[in-house]
């Protein structure tokens, strides 16, 4: 059965090659295994009597892939998610240049506009 694993590897890796450009290589092993010990746990490691060994690998195969494919694309498509965080963490922490500065215009608000009861002597008096 090892080789069929290697042959489900093979597949996946260039379906995942197809589609983000990169090699996975064994890095997800782990996971075509865990999902093979689910298939083996539901079917079995043999194949019913009225199939053939051929078939029941084929089978037992295409189910693995199936399980195992959208699973991998997962776990890439969060590892995407991770680096593009990274990379604008990465963008907003540079240095800001004092040329990029705009400068803030501010208005100084009038002294005889602002609440005048509250500077009146009346109401000081009161407290």
């Amino acid at each position: 059965m090892t080789s069929n694993i290697n042959i489900v590897r093979n597949i996946i890796n260039e379906d995942i090659q197809k589609e983000y450009g990169i090699q996975i290589g064994n890095n997800y092993d782990n996971i075509i295994m865990d999902v093979k010990n689910y298939v083996d746990s539901k079917v079995g490691k043999t194949p019913p009597k009225n199939m053939s060994s051929n078939e029941f690998i084929y089978l037992t195969n295409k189910k693995i892939y199936e399980l195992a494919y959208p699973v991998i694309q997962q776990k890439l498509n969060n590892q995407k998610k991770q680096q593009k965080y990274q990379q604008n963490n990465e963008q907003n922490e540079q240095p800001i240049k004092t040329s990029q500065l705009k400068p803030i215009k501010t208005q100084q608000p009038a002294l005889d506009n602002i609440g005048n009861n509250v500077f009146d002597p009346v109401l000081l008096k009161q407290y």
